[in-house]
């Protein structure tokens, strides 16, 4: 269909006599609706921008470290166990951050291949 079909919809945001009624436990806030539009159901949220921008404030900063702690992790592992991954990320590793700096360092190393660098 071509019109818009509301499927659901809830009050996340309303007070009634000093009671939270519909505000979740984790304090999330807003109008939800679900609707369906041709072939695809849709969700709209509208609520409060301070409380939006707040929200996408704490869930950016936790989720980014949480991703970058568990890529680190998970790097570690597979370098730990395949060498070679080892050698290519240390490989660019001083290629790209090493070579810039005014401190030369040595390159990694690898059974059977050697680095040169030339002009």
């Amino acid at each position: 269909t071509k019109e818009l079909d509301f499927v659901e919809v809830k009050d996340y945001l309303t007070q009634t006599n000093g009671e939270e009624k519909g505000v979740k436990s984790s304090g999330w806030r807003a109008l939800k609706s679900v609707v369906q539009w041709w072939d695809t159901t849709i969700e709209i949220q509208i609520q409060v921008l301070r409380n939006y921008h707040r929200e996408r404030e704490r869930i950016t900063k936790e989720s980014h470290s949480e991703f970058k702690a568990r890529r680190e992790q998970l790097r570690e592992i597979i370098a730990t166990s395949k060498p070679l991954f080892r050698f290519y990320r240390d490989l660019l590793q001083w290629l790209f951050q090493t070579t810039a700096s005014p401190e030369s360092m040595a390159p990694p190393t690898f059974n059977n291949v050697r680095i040169e660098l030339l002009d």
